[in-house]
């Protein structure tokens, strides 16, 4: 079974119709309501989502952001010592700010407890570097290259052959 873990920018950036990465949310959330896949968000990343929703409109906000959990069959994930201790084991070695720790260590304590497909979904580019490394893989620079979909951020790995292997994301519509 496939598992999608998100970072909370991502769900905030589906909620908001006006945020910069709005309909890139959309197409990486209806990808990840592909059947037999499973949608994962931390607790502390779920409490990220909710900080502005509250803010703009109180407990309805809130309300809001529940809904669109369990429309999506995204699953809260309770933060533990065994997550706490691998959160923080992230940020030690990565320096990544503690909820993008959060996000990482779900991720990695889905591949510890069997998934063997885990898809990180971030707009973190520090993320998405780390979760990389976290699997020991060496990564070079982000950039803007053309590929069939036109300009799109790229980066270049090795394979576990030593191949170089070119991660694209599609063009901004």
């Amino acid at each position: 079974m496939a598992v999608v873990v998100f970072d909370a920018d991502v769900l905030i950036a589906y909620l908001g119709r006006d945020d910069a990465n709005h309909i890139e949310a959309v197409e990486r959330m209806r990808s990840a309501l592909a059947p037999g896949t499973r949608r994962l968000v931390s607790a502390v990343n779920y409490s990220e989502v909710l900080i502005g929703p509250l803010q703009s409109v109180g407990a309805a906000g809130a309300e809001t952001v529940d809904a669109m959990l369990v429309r999506f069959g995204i699953e809260t994930i309770k933060v533990d010592m065994a997550l706490a201790r691998r959160a923080a084991a992230v940020r030690a070695r990565t320096r990544l700010k503690l909820p993008d720790a959060y996000a990482l260590a779900t991720a990695i304590h889905a591949e510890k407890h069997g998934h063997a497909d885990v898809r990180l979904e971030s707009f973190d580019e520090t993320a998405l570097r780390a979760h990389l490394v976290s699997h020991g893989i060496a990564c070079g620079d982000i950039a803007q290259r053309y590929g069939a979909e036109g300009d799109g951020p790229s980066l270049y790995i090795k394979d576990p052959d030593g191949n170089t292997v070119e991660l694209k994301a599609p063009a901004a519509r």
